[in-house]
């Protein structure tokens, strides 16, 4: 009974964790994502490399 009942709740945090985050939200957080990576590695970690040579 315990068994089935915690099956049951798996199944119910599976499907509210799938529809948390919109699917076009979910679109343009991984945009954003690859913008941010690809804005750090041209500039912010030349940035942060002189930082530290100069400290």
């Amino acid at each position: 009974m315990a068994k089935l009942e915690a099956a049951s709740i798996s199944k119910e945090l599976v499907k509210v964790h799938r529809w948390w985050v919109p699917h076009w939200l979910a679109v343009h957080l991984r945009y954003f994502q690859s913008y941010i990576v690809t804005h750090w590695n041209d500039n912010g970690r030349l940035a942060l490399d002189l930082l530290i040579q100069k400290a």
